[in-house]
């Protein structure tokens, strides 16, 4: 961010408390360790095994770079599928108005998707946050050997993402942020 002045640059830091300590997960970041590192992010995990209740208001989110990347990933969830509706939020043969049905219709636990299709979701109002416990930015390099931050076609929408919905939360002490 090199157009911020140092005063706004301090608005912008986040609590240290607010970020999963990666150093205490101790499995590889594995697509296949992908539901231990959500159980281990999530506060009271027990409820990921209970049915959720809420209307499209996650307890966490999966961001990636890339639809084709959300696929795996919520294959790699499929431990949740008996007790969780996992929603899928990016667009890749998905629609926003499936989507929205989707949200209105099934209660869920997990959303994976990508930042520009959650970006959307949110500013219609179809996405809420209120549960929000637990943010993942997937790391993992694509072919082009970019991962999320460094990848200029996804860089903005996940920075936009996460100062106007996700930051305020961390301050709060209500979500937290883990690299995966």
């Amino acid at each position: 961010m090199p157009d911020l002045t140092a005063v706004e640059l301090e608005e912008k830091e986040l609590p240290e408390k607010s970020f999963v300590d990666n150093q205490k997960f101790k499995h590889e970041h594995t697509l296949e360790a992908l539901p231990n590192y959500i159980k281990f992010g999530v506060a009271g995990h027990k409820k990921l095994s209970k049915k959720p209740t809420e209307l499209a208001s996650p307890v966490a989110l999966v961001l990636t770079h890339s639809a084709v990347r959300a696929v795996d990933l919520v294959r790699a969830l499929k431990e949740f599928n008996e007790t969780a509706k996992i929603a899928k939020l990016f667009a890749k043969h998905l629609k926003v108005e499936e989507q929205v049905i989707f949200l209105e219709k099934y209660p869920i636990h997990i959303g994976v998707g990508t930042p520009n299709r959650i970006n959307t979701l949110l500013e219609q109002g179809h996405l809420k946050l209120d549960r929000l416990e637990l943010v993942i930015v997937d790391t993992e390099r694509n072919a082009k050997r970019f991962n999320i931050l460094d990848n200029d076609a996804v860089r903005g929408d996940i920075f936009s993402f996460l100062g106007n919905y996700i930051s305020p939360r961390m301050k709060e002490g209500k979500t937290k942020l883990g690299l995966f």
